[in-house]
């Protein structure tokens, strides 16, 4: 009669409980989980109550379309989301005038460095105050270039880790 029944074996049991105060008291970001858990059969700490297989099959039936509907409104929201920050013309032109620049690392010495800003900004962030401050680093230009296209100036940089010997 004291059995426990495990429903499956769960990795992150122990990750959990440190959250169950939060999700299962209401109180947390996931309150929503605890009247879901309860009426599928579940106590407020997630510790299966004795149902019969019908009646848990049964809540489980009714439940899948619930999620169902929570998952197709989170893909709608992502959609959007996706959508907006995709969009040409949806920052302000303050915004846009900031400097998008993106490093990689090409092996354990070499790196690329691009930096991409509207043409009339190139002024104010120079080439040269680029490779100045990347010197200042400990970094060594290997080659660089630079191009134009539409109201845009790209500097891509090679440079490589400065080792003093």
């Amino acid at each position: 009669m004291g059995h426990h029944y495990q429903l499956f074996e769960d990795p992150f049991a122990s990750s959990m409980s440190l959250l169950e105060p939060d999700i299962f008291s209401g109180t947390g970001v996931h309150h929503h989980l605890a009247p879901s858990m309860q009426w599928l059969g579940l106590g407020n700490h997630g510790i299966p109550k004795k149902l019969s297989i019908p009646i848990t099959v049964s809540r489980v039936l009714k439940y899948i379309p619930e999620l169902q509907k929570q998952v197709e409104g989170l893909e709608k929201k992502k959609e959007e989301l996706t959508r907006a920050s995709c969009k040409p013309g949806v920052l302000t032109m303050r915004e846009n005038t900031a400097p998008i620049v993106s490093a990689t690392c090409i092996d354990d010495r070499d790196i690329m460095v691009q930096v991409g800003l509207v043409s009339t900004m190139a002024g104010d962030l120079p080439l040269s105050k680029c490779i100045n401050v990347l010197e200042n680093e400990g970094l060594r230009l290997i080659s660089s270039s630079t191009s134009a296209f539409q109201n845009r100036t790209f500097y891509s940089l090679h440079l490589q880790v400065h080792i003093c010997l």
